[in-house]
């Protein structure tokens, strides 16, 4: 069920900032924090989002990743890595963008990596054929994630 839900938010993540939507349909209920360019080199940039997602009582937390080329080469996330250790990334989609061509996806966080992640920030590499890209999704992506969460009506 959530492969299908993480596929329809990815699919819907041109929200350009924090947000909050329970599908009518699925009775999913979703807090964004919206994109945010984390690393930009030359050709490619890397963009983040936090995310969590409530049916009843299950919650998934994740950070949704958009590794985007300006060069008509589609990107490719081959691995993508936290220090010290590697994480498992689901291919979500992959798209032409006008002149540009992109891949999403995502990583699963436990409720503890989000909430320390929420406080201190998340340091992430992601490689793939044609290169890679690190750098640090600051607090206040999480933070907003949660703040969508508490905030009244939600």
């Amino acid at each position: 069920m959530w492969r299908a839900l993480l596929f329809c938010l990815a699919l819907s993540a041109c929200s350009p900032g924090p947000s909050y939507e329970v599908s009518r349909f699925t009775g999913v209920a979703v807090a964004r924090s919206g994109y945010e360019t984390i690393d930009y080199a030359g050709l490619s940039r890397l963009e983040a989002e936090a995310a969590i997602l409530r049916k009843g009582a299950d919650v998934l937390y994740v950070l949704n990743i958009a590794v985007t080329r300006s060069d008509r080469n589609y990107p490719k996330i081959a691995s993508i890595w936290v220090p010290g250790r590697e994480i498992t990334y689901t291919k979500t989609d992959q798209r032409k963008l006008v002149g540009d061509r992109q891949e999403v996806g995502y990583i699963t966080l436990d409720r503890a990596t989000f909430d320390t992640a929420a406080r201190r920030g998340f340091d992430i590499a992601v490689f793939g054929p044609r290169g890679g890209h690190e750098g640090h999704i600051p607090a206040a992506l999480f933070r907003a994630a949660l703040a969508e969460v508490r905030r009244p009506g939600a």
